[in-house]
């Protein structure tokens, strides 16, 4: 396993220069919806899950931190798993909380599992971004097919801590109205899991619950996109002018 790196600094630095500007070169703008009853980083531990469908996935859960959440001075402890050769190959991704895992291996998966449930039992309780589904997939493709990780770490940290939020994240991308792309993320309503939760010793049922409520989120953040239902969404980021808003700025000028 290829543990991520805590300079929170360098995170910064790596975030405004090779994240936050080429995702504003990359897609006209970057859209959030989330559900008004999300937990407070650093007072619970939080499991964030999302659909893998785009290479941009990591980065957007970076912008969420950043632009959004803005944990106190990043105190909490943010990470990401990722596959160990995506780390290989962009090894800046270590330096924004990215830890690798070689699914492959049941050794390096224990130990990535045990990695992810340290980080979020800690004081200040954790944030620990995971992609259960391990690979790309469209975001239309059903079912969705989760490794038992990710139930795995939810157990664990409600052994370890009391509890664990559970955050269902759904992200699209889509051509709207202009030249370039549009990033939606849509975070759904936490399930609170405490020792009292009938779930909290069935790593299972807990991956099967997790599953479900990202697939029905990904459903409305589908619907949201092809009615361009778009008003509860606010603007993460601002994407740079296209070549179809300086032309724009220049025949109105």
């Amino acid at each position: 396993m290829i543990k991520e790196g805590n300079n929170r600094l360098l995170r910064w630095l790596i975030y405004r220069a090779i994240v936050k500007a080429p995702t504003r070169s990359a897609f006209n703008g970057v859209w959030l919806r989330q559900a008004a009853d999300q937990p407070v980083c650093g007072q619970v531990p939080i499991l964030l899950y999302a659909n893998h469908t785009s290479w941009w996935d990591g980065y957007l859960f970076s912008v969420l931190m950043h632009e959004a959440w803005r944990p106190d001075s990043m105190s909490a402890r943010i990470s990401v798993m990722v596959e160990a050769d995506t780390l290989r190959k962009y090894g800046f991704l270590r330096h924004l909380g990215a830890f690798g895992v070689d699914r492959d291996n049941p050794r390096d998966g224990l130990a990535a599992i045990q990695h992810a449930v340290r980080n979020l039992s800690q004081t200040p309780h954790g944030v620990v971004g995971i992609f259960p589904q391990g690979k790309f997939y469209h975001p239309d493709a059903r079912p969705l097919h989760f490794f038992n990780g990710v139930g795995l770490i939810a157990k664990q940290t409600v052994a370890a801590a009391g509890a664990c939020a559970l955050v269902p994240i759904a992200l699209r991308y889509e051509f709207v109205r202009e030249q370039k792309p549009e990033a939606f993320i849509r975070v759904g309503s936490p399930s609170l899991i405490t020792p009292s939760h009938p779930l909290r010793n069935d790593a299972k049922g807990l991956t099967t619950h997790m599953t479900q409520t990202l697939e029905a989120e990904m459903a409305a953040l589908r619907d949201d996109c092809v009615a361009y239902r778009f008003d509860d969404f606010v603007p993460l980021l601002k994407g740079n002018l296209g070549l179809q808003q300086w032309c724009c700025l220049l025949y109105t000028s």
